[in-house]
């Protein structure tokens, strides 16, 4: 029987001992609290939450860490000015005041701007050299551009760069071409059409009409005297006859009418 429990007593002090070793090294590992938070009580034993406390105002902590206490936060004062204010996880950021420029890391200090025809060094600024300039705050010093020999108007400082002739002489007039610009769209197409459509209908018919109105003024001239010359007959005669034998006369006077019917006949055997 002894032998039997033999194996059942070793692996129960073997978990033992095991459970033994990992308090052990619980113990010793160091508790870790969260960014935005500190170690505020090492030793109490307890879970994360009770343990880590949050940073004070004015602290900040940004990673993951085992520290007692936070870090303060920066303050921008004197030349500098808030970029980013302080957070219970991110430090705050500066900038500097107008007038100023950063150096360093972060912007670790602030100097005064270079102005035009100097460029900015570490913390100083020096003048542009000779056929150099700049017309910019704080730019780079560049050089003057290269001119043609005798074709400079006017010379280069160190604010300002060298300006050139133009050499005028040597470039061809471009051709001129003139272009009638036409806007017609839409109905204004449509009303341009309806009135050249129109003109053109116009003029077609003055240029038929025309002639056939002249053709038939042509031909009533000649059939006329052709007709009083079968009738034998002046025209002035005949109006003169039909005048005298109109029938506007009272009854009592239709006695000359009688002449005139037996002219008209006699007109009329002439004509057959």
């Amino acid at each position: 029987m002894g032998r039997d429990h033999s194996p059942l007593a070793a692996t129960a002090a073997l978990l033992l001992l095991l459970s033994l070793a990992s308090a052990a090294l619980t113990s010793a590992l160091p508790q870790l609290c969260s960014p935005g938070k500190f170690l505020g009580c090492a030793d109490c034993g307890k879970s994360p939450d009770e343990v880590c406390l949050a940073c004070p105002r004015g602290t900040f902590s940004a990673t993951v860490s085992a520290r007692e206490s936070c870090t303060r936060c920066r303050r921008c004062e004197g030349k500098f000015k808030y970029k980013r204010e302080c957070s219970p996880t991110m430090d705050a950021e500066c900038a500097c005041k107008d007038g100023h420029r950063c150096i360093g890391k972060d912007c670790s200090k602030c100097v005064e701007n270079c102005g035009v025809g100097q460029e900015p060094l570490e913390e100083a600024c020096q003048t542009c050299p000779s056929g150099t300039f700049n017309n910019q705050t704080n730019g780079p010093c560049r050089q003057w551009t290269k001119c043609l020999p005798d074709k400079v108007l006017v010379n280069g400082t160190n604010r300002s760069d060298v300006v050139c002739e133009q050499a005028s002489e040597t470039r061809t007039p471009s051709p001129i071409s003139i272009i009638v610009p036409v806007h017609v769209q839409g109905k204004d197409l449509q009303v341009v059409t309806i009135g050249i459509a129109v003109t053109v209908a116009v003029v077609v018919c003055i240029m038929f009409l025309l002639p056939l109105y002249v053709c038939f003024s042509i031909c009533d001239k000649k059939k006329l005297p052709a007709m009083f010359k079968k009738m034998k007959v002046r025209p002035e005669q005949a109006t003169q006859e039909e005048d005298a034998c109109s029938c506007r006369f009272p009854e009592e006077e239709q006695g000359d009418c009688d002449d005139c019917s037996k002219s008209k006949l006699f007109r009329d055997s002439l004509v057959h």
